[in-house]
């Protein structure tokens, strides 16, 4: 920017030199003030620029008590990379234990869905990527002895040592994704299910089961057809498991007997509320219903139908009269031949 200034002086000086070589004072006047109007704004564009570079950097303690933050936000991903030093992970790609990964799921899953925790990893990687060159540079330029050398030395170094292990927690739960799609959504319909769930695991038979999966369903459910939207409910839920099982990309073969399990016994409850007398009597009263309201339905719709048949009707004939009855228009220039017959 300085060198851009100098030059512009220059071009006025050159112009104004130019000039007085014609001896053209006016002209002179005239490039000189362009030369000192340009170098003027670029001045003032100069002096923007280093006010806005003094309004928006951090000072060296701003950027220690932004490093000691981050540092402490790292914190909470310290129990996760025990879980990885534990089992001796190194790669995201590696052999690993299905054990690994549930540890890591149950631990996770305390504090966030899978895809929130994945995109927290990578803003927080981003930004420790972010301080770390921003500490490097400033350290090149504060000798050694310094306090505020003292100072961010050390914290370059926890974030140069944590950072790796952050990139690794982060690029490992990415690459199994899948497990804990599938992991979160079990966990779910554990929680939505719990009683019932419990009811399937023991019950003594089926007459027992039964009669306590009506129970309950009778007494969380007021909807007019409760069997019904139960069991629309759980057969949803149970293919939404299902599908989640058919997009894993990896083979995980104690996740998938566990959620196969699970789908088992949501199957379980709802064959047990299907063979039901009380399913059947909805069914059928639903039934009858339904056929009722399309019976109406039909019927607004023939009268909707006739009663535009009958005025389409009617237009017709309004035209038709229109057009052999009505008398035609006067026209005042026309000229008409009067013959008066006179009587003797």
């Amino acid at each position: 920017m300085k060198k851009t200034i100098l030059l512009l002086f220059l071009c006025s000086f050159t112009v104004q030199s130019e000039c007085h070589c014609h001896n053209d004072f006016e002209t002179v006047m005239k490039a000189g003030a362009i030369g000192l109007g340009a170098a003027g704004a670029a001045g003032a564009l100069y002096g923007g620029y280093k006010l806005l570079d003094w309004l928006f950097t951090r000072t060296d303690e701003q950027v220690i008590a932004d490093v000691m933050r981050l540092i402490q936000e790292t914190e909470n991903y310290q129990s996760m990379d025990s879980i990885l030093l534990q089992y001796h992970i190194n790669s995201p790609t590696s052999l690993i234990y299905e054990s690994c990964l549930y540890d890591l799921g149950y631990e996770k899953i305390q504090a966030d869905y899978i895809d929130t925790y994945i995109s927290k990893l990578y803003r927080l990687t981003r930004r420790m990527r972010s301080e770390k060159r921003e500490l490097s540079q400033r350290m090149v330029e504060l000798p050694s002895y310094s306090s505020i050398y003292s100072q961010m030395n050390p914290l370059y170094q926890q974030v140069q040592m944590r950072l790796p292990r952050i990139e690794l927690l982060h690029a490992l739960l990415k690459h199994h994704r899948g497990y804990y799609l599938l992991f979160e959504f079990e966990s779910d319909i554990i929680g939505d299910y719990e009683t019932e769930l419990a009811i399937v695991q023991q019950a003594y038979d089926e007459y027992e089961l039964t009669t306590q999966l009506k129970r309950f369903v009778m007494a969380h459910n007021t909807n007019r057809y409760p069997y019904m939207k139960y069991i629309q409910m759980i057969e949803k839920d149970n293919k939404a498991l299902q599908q989640k099982i058919s997009r894993l990309s990896f083979t995980y073969p104690e996740r998938l007997s566990a959620a196969k399990e699970l789908g088992q016994k949501l199957y379980t409850i709802t064959r047990m509320l299907i063979g039901t007398q009380e399913y059947h009597t909805e069914l059928q009263l639903y039934q009858k219903e339904q056929w009722e309201r399309e019976r109406i339905a039909m019927e607004r719709e023939i009268a909707r139908q006739e009663r535009e048949l009958e005025r389409q009707k009617r237009l017709r004939e309004k035209e038709l009269y229109e057009k052999h009855y009505s008398l035609p228009s006067s026209n005042k220039n026309d000229e008409y031949e009067l013959t008066i017959r006179i009587n003797p």
